[in-house]
């Protein structure tokens, strides 16, 4: 037992050491095309602006929501003076990204094998899925299958897009698309669509802030958000991913939940989760390289 013990310590010990070892080489190493990420600027970033509630305009005109209180946190432990979130649809957010209009995405963006092919990711941030909105008024459906017959509405070129265009035909509904999931919402109000189907976290929402909606039906499928970058961004990436762990632990972005959506999320989900490495394990985003979260 006693020597079990012994090798137990220098195991522990051969990893606290190669921790920081990893850690120094990181420090020392975060250097970004300052062309591409000006420290004397604000941080730019891009997001579906209207989409509830992680990017929508208050009475006043203002920006908020919880990916807006992320993108001011990031600017602030990364010593940027301030921050700016460009509005853009989410069919062309991808290609502003690689033109260099933006820093990286801040909106909610699912991590998906084929994007992962194109862009670098951070860890996850927020499990997600697929919920279907429709009016109080209308029956429950049950699932898709009960979808037959009926018209469903999505934001354009999103993962939802993505998955009521591959099964309209399978389950017999017709897509209609929409610039932004807030006209897809709108039109379930005034039934030119039976249901808007979105990301899970956007949908719980919605429907929590307008009686007249409700969730008819949910599909988990195991994914979750991530911030994408563009492939030659490595450096950059990293950086954000230490601060976005950071949030993590210090429980920033568990208050932003609570904040935007009544609760707190549970220990064990990717609002509370740091992953060895950076980008999401699984992926060719990711590489194992450990490190110290984000400290200044």
């Amino acid at each position: 037992m006693r020597g079990f013990i012994q090798r137990q310590n220098r195991l522990f010990t051969m990893f606290i050491s190669l921790t920081l070892l990893a850690f120094a080489l990181s420090v020392s190493s975060q250097v970004w095309a300052q062309g591409d990420h000006p420290m004397n600027q604000p941080l730019r970033v891009a997001a579906d602006v209207g989409f509830i509630p992680f990017a929508f305009t208050d009475p006043s005109g203002k920006v908020v929501g919880f990916s807006d209180d992320m993108a001011r946190e990031i600017a602030k432990r990364l010593g940027r003076p301030g921050y700016e979130i460009v509005d853009s649809n989410w069919s062309a957010i991808f290609a502003g990204l690689f033109a260099k209009r933006w820093e990286f995405n801040i909106a909610p963006t699912t991590v998906t094998v084929d994007r992962d092919k194109q862009m670098l990711y951070t860890e996850p941030y927020f499990e997600t899925g697929f919920g279907f909105v429709v009016l109080n008024a209308n029956s429950m459906p049950k699932g898709p299958q009960d979808l037959r017959g009926k018209v469903v509405g999505v934001n354009t070129g999103n993962t939802s897009d993505g998955w009521a265009t591959k099964n309209a035909s399978k389950y017999g509904f017709t897509v209609k698309r929409y610039d932004k999931n807030a006209d897809a919402v709108q039109a379930v109000l005034t039934r030119q669509v039976f249901a808007n189907i979105g990301d899970i976290p956007a949908t719980n929402y919605i429907a929590l802030k307008n009686k007249r909606l409700k969730i008819a039906h949910r599909i988990y499928t195991g994914a979750s958000f991530g911030f994408p970058f563009r492939k030659d961004d490595v450096e950059f990436r990293n950086t954000i991913e230490r601060i976005l762990e950071s949030m993590k632990l210090d429980g920033t972005v568990a208050g932003f939940h609570k904040k935007w959506f009544g609760s707190m999320p549970g220990l064990e989900t990717a609002m509370n989760k740091v992953w060895v490495g950076y980008g999401p394990v699984g992926y060719t985003s990711y590489t194992f390289e450990p490190h110290m979260p984000w400290s200044k």
